[in-house]
């Protein structure tokens, strides 16, 4: 007998042993079900909306009405009006496979955004400013923080296809440089894009003016904008779509533009560079006093304009359809290159 109960032992230690072996084994097979479960629960993000600052004239109409008339930023509070209905419609139709993210700003249309599409497809990116530090260490912060909440809420972007789409105030302030320098922060390979009709101007010329074109540059990262302008003549800028580098030279938009009938002016509408004549059978005769402003030149093959400041191309005395061309055949260039 004791034989026999020594060979049932012997048999169940075999059996447990054998157990222990399939559970052992089946283990990392589970570990690797449970990831692939996990991968599969995180969503693909083909797209990402940035707000940029929101609602800024909405807080001074409430709470300093007198300022917004002294200083008449009405125009501004009315753009405001219509972009806030328009980041509404677009928020309401956005892709299941696109995000909402809000830098700051209105504290309504933030609700508003969590609430159409849920707080998963909301981010809103916190850093905290440092002013003694260059403002590419608070755009890498930022970049960390959407990362951050990204992944919490398991949400996955390709940095090589996403696209970055651009709203809020100002759009040649805070929207192209804090939308650049986040998405240089981030790696994204396509070039940020900005949507004019989302966004808010500095200057009061472009609040009512109709964008006819955008689009990046060949060979560049740098976007131009052509507006029909509200006072009848064609008007372009040019903003780099990412952060340049600290070191990098300085680029120029260069185009065949005649110097003499553009000026060049700031968002006040201050005119920086002009040689504006009227052509007579022999003679010029000078429009304005003439003005020449470091960062612009003016040649006899045409125009050469610094990347990266809020400067505007005036086509006083050229024809839309001449001016078009000109911009679009523009060359991206550094000082070396400029003829």
């Amino acid at each position: 007998m004791k034989n026999k109960y020594r060979g049932l032992t012997i048999v169940r230690v075999a059996v447990c042993l054998f157990a222990v072996a399939c559970v052992c084994t089946a283990e990392p097979k589970q570990n690797a079900e449970s990831s692939e479960i996990e991968k599969a629960k995180t969503t693909k993000v083909k797209k990402a909306v940035y707000l940029i600052h929101s609602l800024i004239y909405e807080g001074l109409e409430k709470n300093d009405p007198e300022t917004l008339q002294a200083n008449n930023y009405q125009i501004y509070r009315d753009r405001e009006k219509m972009c806030e209905t328009y980041w509404k419609q677009a928020i309401d139709e956005l892709e299941s496979d696109a995000i909402y993210v809000q830098l700051y700003g209105g504290a309504s249309i933030l609700e508003y955004a969590k609430k159409t599409l849920g707080d998963h497809r909301v981010i809103t990116p916190r850093a905290k400013f440092d002013p003694d530090k260059a403002i590419a260490n608070y755009h890498d912060l930022l970049a960390e923080s959407f990362q951050e909440q990204l992944k919490d809420k398991g949400l996955q972007m390709d940095i090589e296809t996403a696209e970055w789409e651009l709203w809020g105030e100002s759009f040649e302030g805070c929207v192209h440089t804090y939308g650049g320098g986040m998405a240089s922060s981030l790696g994204l390979k396509q070039a940020p894009f900005i949507n004019f009709s989302m966004t808010v101007p500095d200057a009061r010329f472009l609040c009512t003016a109709k964008l006819l074109e955008s689009f990046v540059v060949d060979g560049s990262d740098v976007r131009a904008f052509i507006f029909d302008g509200p006072q009848g003549y064609p008007i372009a800028i040019f903003l780099p779509s990412f952060r340049p580098e600290s070191d990098a030279p300085d680029r120029y938009a260069s185009l065949a533009l005649d110097r003499t009938k553009v000026t060049v002016v700031n968002k006040n509408e201050i005119t920086l560079y002009s040689k504006l004549r009227l052509q007579r059978p022999g003679r010029e005769i000078p429009i304005k006093p003439d003005r020449d402003h470091e960062g612009i030149i003016g040649t006899d093959h045409g125009l050469q304009i610094r990347i990266g400041e809020d400067w505007y191309i005036l086509g006083r005395m050229v024809g839309t359809a001449e001016f078009l061309s000109a911009v679009r055949e523009a060359k991206i260039t550094t000082l070396d290159t400029v003829d």
